[in-house]
């Protein structure tokens, strides 16, 4: 079910940069539309997680399932992102198209995906490795090495945040 929080007023002549849409449209149907995009292409991510009562935020290289059920990442074992992973299962993980610019207030859009996350071994593990150099090459050693764990999130819902207040959330399958 989707709810629209607010709608900040915005012209509707130029699309958001990189959201692929134009900020008159609003809703369920824009929030997917604005996922679909912000999921497509090799992505980082802001991954939150919680240990020791503090909450940790880290950067991590995520590869989407295309209907974005689900999310895949690695970490090194020995970490204390990963010792968050161990300690609690459920994690957010926020995406955006910001460009570090002053419009970014009214033109960016972000969303975060909240989940619970379980490590991956056998077929599932190796599905995900190939994915993930698939989409960041440059993580091939760091994926093969022993002391890497391959991560997945099933995504329960999705809030999108747009022309910086209008948050829409959007269920998944896996709710």
């Amino acid at each position: 079910m989707a709810t629209i929080k607010k709608k900040a007023k915005m012209p509707t002549s130029r699309k958001m940069a990189g959201s692929g849409i134009s900020p008159a449209k609003t809703g369920e149907a824009a929030a997917r539309q604005c996922l679909r995009v912000l999921l497509r292409r090799p992505r980082l991510a802001v991954l939150a997680t919680q240990g020791d009562g503090e909450p940790y935020a880290s950067l991590v290289a995520v590869v989407a399932a295309a209907d974005g059920t689900r999310l895949w990442f690695a970490s090194r074992r020995g970490t204390r992102k990963f010792a968050n992973l161990l300690a609690g299962c459920r994690v957010a993980l926020l995406f955006d198209n910001r460009r570090n610019r002053a419009d970014d207030f009214v033109r960016a859009v972000t969303a975060m995906a909240a989940g619970k996350v379980s490590e991956l071994a056998g077929a599932a593990r190796i599905k995900a490795v190939a994915l993930l150099m698939q989409q960041h090459p440059a993580l091939r050693e760091f994926l093969a090495d022993a002391q890497t764990a391959l991560l997945e999130v099933q995504v329960e819902r999705w809030r999108v945040i747009r022309n910086f207040e209008e948050a829409v959330d959007v269920a998944t399958k896996n709710t």
